[in-house]
């Protein structure tokens, strides 16, 4: 169901729009207007999904409420209903993309027809359409999860071997092997640009170069996995040249390399699991922190030379920083206790405090203010210090999740301190410039610097929106001219930024309860 506000200055129209809606299953009405200003002041707040609008209405028009409202709310629909067969209100209607400009008196039929279009577009912008570019990507997304699935299993059951043959993965041949594809870079150094191009660049070069391989891969920012199948054995110099070439295509293209770790080869015959393979292929990964970056490192390899120094799989850190980033400090906590408590064993005797050292840094990467942090907790010296001479699990963990709790709040207070700052520069702005009536919030999010989603989310917060915070100040300058001055009503709202003192009576009296001479009349202080 999708929500929908109304705005007419007749209000008999208003009631058949509403009297139309309410026989629909697909509609639910959030309120109806009788001009351009109430809706945006009380309307768009709501965040309705489509729009019905007159277009010649007092105060604020048709066609500038949607485009107003627009700005806050990109994804909002319109429909016009107008008595006045206009070329040019057309021309504009089309330009801000409305759905439908249905003339007056209203047509029961043309006005459902058109609530149907707006259905139809609504459902294919949330994708909850069935059409056949909604089916393709959904049978995709099914295939990838289904493979991700699959590295999950020891072994695939009948019933989920055939589910994956119908959907194009067939496991039959000789054997298998799992590759991951993962980022040189740490997860949250990638940028938006970065990430974006490991999802279209990999892909295509990932496909040419294992052309003749029978291979499946999804994408799991910012890795990529790949399931090849060999029907005649395994050719391991020959694979390793191909993802040699998808490693320097891909640092040419992007200018940031990558690194795969390849799994050993899991032969049907003798029998393996899919999730060894998967693990191990991870596990070879881990070895670029001693071989350097775009490489390539085969399980197999490595295990001539076994270490029996006990090792923290490098995606726990990462996850560890990318929690306490979030805030999820409960989750952080049980991680870092695991973590602390797993390695309280002979085995990892000899990479005990490494691996200490490893969480602390995990965890000071998360802090966005590591100055403060060494300001007002301890420095990074003594925390080391007092890490390495902690006794037993319990007291290691708890000083760990001391750091946690710290880093958290510093995140906290540092972005709460950042959002602030941007809400008094927004109001900063706007009490500069309240009275000018050309301004939009397009254009004080230009001039600040910051985009429209993130002013309209920050005033947001603070309970207003741009319309609201406006008027406040103008109401507040208005009231103190009406008790200081002797302006006249047109003189006043020219200065406030009105170019009609109808417009302007109508505000004040909206948000301040009388009109501008009541309230210029009622609270004047009697003269001496």
């Amino acid at each position: 169901m999708y929500s929908v506000i109304v705005v007419d200055d007749e209000k008999s129209i208003r009631e058949r729009i509403v009297a139309l809606l309410s026989k629909r299953t697909d509609f639910h009405l959030l309120g109806s207007y009788e001009n351009g200003y109430d809706a945006l002041m009380y309307g768009v707040p709501l965040e309705p999904d489509l729009i019905i609008t007159d277009v010649k209405m007092p105060f604020v028009s048709g066609l500038e409420l949607i485009e107003r409202a627009k700005e806050e709310l990109p994804a909002v629909r319109s429909m016009i209903i107008s008595g006045f067969d206009s070329f040019d209100y057309a021309r504009k209607a089309i330009e801000l993309g409305t759905l439908g400009y249905i003339s007056k008196p209203i047509d029961p039929e043309e006005f459902n027809a058109c609530l149907d279009k707006a259905v139809a577009q609504l459902d294919n912008y949330f994708r909850l359409t069935n059409n056949q570019v909604d089916k393709e990507a959904s049978r995709k997304r099914e295939r990838e999860a289904d493979l991700e699935r699959l590295l999950t299993f020891k072994a695939a059951t009948p019933q989920f071997r055939e589910k994956l043959s119908e959907e194009g993965i067939d496991l039959h041949g000789d054997g298998v092997v799992v590759l991951s594809f993962s980022s040189d870079k740490d997860e949250i150094e990638i940028t938006a640009a970065e990430g974006e191009s490991l999802e279209t660049d990999l892909p295509p070069l990932i496909e040419d170069e294992l052309s003749g391989l029978r291979h499946f891969s999804y994408f799991t920012p910012p890795s990529a996995i790949v399931l090849i199948l060999f029907d005649e054995g395994y050719e391991k110099e020959d694979l390793a040249k191909r993802v040699e070439r998808i490693l320097a295509r891909f640092k040419k293209s992007a200018g940031f390399s990558l690194s795969s770790g390849i799994s050993d080869y899991g032969s049907f015959a003798e029998g393996f699991s899919y999730r060894k393979l998967y693990r191990h292929s991870k596990y070879a990964l881990e070895y670029r922190t001693v071989v350097g970056s775009a490489v390539v490192l085969f399980y197999d390899d490595l295990q001539k030379s076994p270490s029996s120094v006990g090792k923290v799989d490098e995606n726990e850190y990462r996850e560890l920083t990318s929690l306490i980033l979030y805030g999820k400090k409960e989750e952080a906590l049980a991680k870092v206790k695991k973590v602390v408590a797993n390695i309280a064993s002979p085995s990892f005797r000899d990479s005990y405090f490494l691996i200490i050292n490893n969480l602390l840094d995990a965890i000071l990467k998360a802090c966005v203010a590591i100055d403060r942090f060494y300001a007002d907790f301890m420095t990074h010296i003594e925390l080391a210090t007092k890490l390495y001479s902690s006794r037993g699990v319990e007291q290691t963990a708890e000083l760990l999740g001391k750091v946690i709790d710290r880093v958290i709040d510093i995140n906290g207070e540092r972005r709460k301190g950042g959002v602030d700052a941007a809400f008094d520069s927004v109001m900063g702005y706007l009490r500069t410039h309240f009275r000018e009536n050309d301004l939009t919030l397009s254009r004080l999010a230009d001039d600040l610097g910051y985009s429209l989603s993130y002013v309209s989310a920050i005033l947001k917060r603070h309970d207003t929106s741009f319309t609201k915070a406006l008027s406040s100040l103008r109401m507040e300058e208005a009231k103190r001219l009406l008790l200081t001055s002797s302006l006249s009503l047109a003189d006043l709202a020219e200065q406030l930024g009105y170019d009609d003192p109808y417009y302007f009576s109508h505000c004040f009296k909206k948000i301040v309860g009388v009109s501008p001479l009541e309230y210029r009349k009622n609270e004047q202080a009697p003269s001496a």
